[in-house]
């Protein structure tokens, strides 16, 4: 159902309900395979549903994901040059971009799989991220989660905190028992889709679940972002693609933003049918768009104009 305020459901998670084993995990930030090519997503060989995929497997695999179809809408026109030159060309990763990202990692590792944190996580204490110490840290730590200090005790408060304040709520039947970090192989026009979804439940009534970390305390930021960011563009693809290739119902698609900031909140937004058929909308617009270059071997450079 289509939802305009706070519904009067609200979130907790599974911290100490999750028990299934932990998977292998690409815990780093890092770029994609450099050596794309978007010809290649024409041959289609995979469409199913992995549970157990590690994140440097999935980023790894061909397929156009919805991260990459977003850069296609830039400045309200569908390029399918940008889409081109964004998967054949992953940045690189900045250690700002990795700070920037690691507070929400941990904080979807806190909520979605608590039992990893102990060991996937790494707290680095010290001041300056360079010199000998700091190399060693790295070296010692390879392959976990690295996280300062500061950023994570404000996500691990933030987590226990609100974890508290919401026990008992409907979320918890939608998290109490499910699968993290689900990777979805699809086909669309006969090209190679992926997603990696949050979190899809496997018992009661199903739903896809998709966790956002801010600092902000505004609704109406929030519901900004969903448009700004293209949420529904990426929730309409996850939707898609699962039910097709899982054969499954999906009854729910709901979007959950924790404030990491005291005093904390959460405010959540379930995405009905007219938000899911007006995000994938925007994606089957890329999608037809990407196909026909394709096919034509044609790749215009968008030119604004103000007439």
């Amino acid at each position: 159902r289509e939802t305009s305020g706070t519904p009067a459901w609200s979130i907790t998670s599974l911290a100490a309900f999750l028990s299934k084993p932990a998977k292998s995990h690409y815990l780093h930030h890092s770029t994609e395979e450099t050596m794309r090519d978007i010809y290649k997503t024409t041959a289609v060989t995979k469409r199913d549903v992995q549970t157990t995929m590690s994140r440097e497997q999935y980023l790894s695999s061909e397929g156009l994901n919805p991260s990459v179809l977003k850069k296609g809408l830039a400045d309200g026109q569908v390029s399918p040059l940008l889409v081109r030159h964004h998967y054949e060309n992953p940045p690189e990763t900045t250690q700002a971009q990795k700070d920037r990202f690691a507070p929400g990692t941990l904080g979807h590792m806190a909520w979605l799989e608590p039992e990893r944190v102990p060991s996937d996580v790494a707290v680095w204490s010290g001041g300056r991220r360079a010199g000998n110490d700091w190399k060693e840290f790295v070296v010692v730590n390879a392959g976990k989660l690295i996280v300062k200090k500061d950023d994570y005790d404000r996500i691990m408060t933030c987590t226990d905190q609100v974890l508290k304040a919401l026990r008992g709520s409907e979320v918890l039947e939608l998290l109490s028992e499910g699968e993290s970090e689900v990777a979805v192989f699809s086909e669309e026009y006969g090209l190679q889709t992926r997603g990696q979804l949050d979190w899809i439940n496997t018992s009661g009534e199903s739903a896809i679940v998709d966790l956002k970390f801010s600092d902000t305390h505004s609704e109406r930021v929030v519901d900004q972002n969903i448009s700004r960011f293209n949420y529904d563009l990426s929730l309409a693809c996850y939707h898609r693609w699962f039910t097709r290739e899982s054969h499954k119902q999906v009854d729910r698609v709901v979007i959950v933003t924790i404030c990491t900031t005291p005093p904390y909140g959460v405010v959540i937004r379930e995405l009905g049918e007219v938000a899911l058929e007006h995000g994938w909308d925007k994606a089957d617009r890329v999608l037809t768009a990407v196909r026909g270059a394709i096919d034509n071997d044609s790749w215009e450079i968008p030119i604004a104009s103000d007439h």
